[in-house]
C-alpha cells in the first residue's frame, strides 16, 4: 500500500509542477482517489476529468523516465502481440508495440515491475524497451487483438473473399429487413 501511495504522490506532484494542477488540487485529488473505487490513480484522473489524457501521460513518462505512448488508437503488429500469451500480457499489463532488429519496444503501465524485461525475454530473446501507457488502454488492445479473427486482424492470406462478400451482402440484407 506505501508504494501505491508514494507513486499518486509522486505523480500529483509532478502534475503541480507542469502547472497542469494547482497544490490545493493535487491534495484534493489525493484525498479523493482514497475514496474512490477505482482501479488505478490514472483512471480515477481521467474519468473524474481533473486531467487532460495528454498531460497524464507527460507526466507518467517524466515519472517512470520512459517515453509516454497513447495505446488508444496505435497500431500493434498483430503477429507479434499474438506470439506471447494473452494471459500474459493481461497480467503484467504489457503489449509489444514493434520489434526492430535487436530490441522489442514494449508499452506497459508499470515499467518498474520486476524483472518484466527478463519475462519478455523468454519469449523473444531481444533486448527489451518500455515505454508507460494507460492499463485500461493496454488492455482493451490486448483483448482486442487476441478477439479478432484472423482476417479483421489484417492477415491478407486468412480472408475468404467470396465469403467475406456473401457475409457482407447478408448484413446488408439485414440491416435492410430490420428498416422496412
Amino acid at each position: 500500500m506505501e508504494k501505491i501511495h508514494d507513486f499518486v504522490a509522486d505523480l500529483a506532484a509532478i502534475l503541480v509542477e507542469d502547472q497542469v494542477v494547482s497544490a490545493t488540487e493535487a491534495q484534493a485529488m489525493i484525498a479523493d482517489f482514497k475514496n474512490d473505487s477505482q482501479e488505478s490513480f490514472e483512471d480515477f484522473l481521467l474519468t473524474e476529468g481533473l486531467v487532460l489524457k495528454d498531460d497524464l501521460l507527460l507526466a507518467l513518462s517524466r515519472y517512470y523516465e520512459v517515453p509516454a505512448i497513447d495505446v488508444q488508437g496505435s497500431f500493434f503488429d498483430a503477429s507479434l502481440v499474438q506470439s506471447f500469451p494473452k494471459d500474459f500480457l493481461l497480467k503484467y499489463g504489457a503489449i509489444p508495440l514493434e520489434l526492430d532488429q535487436e530490441v522489442l519496444m514494449v508499452v506497459t503501465y508499470n515499467p518498474n515491475q520486476e524483472d518484466l524485461a527478463g519475462k519478455f525475454e523468454l519469449y523473444l530473446p531481444n533486448v527489451v524497451e518500455f515505454r508507460v501507457g494507460f492499463l485500461t488502454d493496454i488492455r482493451d488492445a490486448i483483448r482486442e487483438y487476441f478477439d479478432q479473427e484472423p482476417a479483421v486482424l489484417g492477415d491478407p492470406d486468412d480472408i475468404d473473399h467470396e465469403q467475406s462478400e456473401f457475409a457482407e451482402s447478408e448484413t446488408l440484407d439485414s440491416i435492410v429487413d430490420e428498416r422496412e
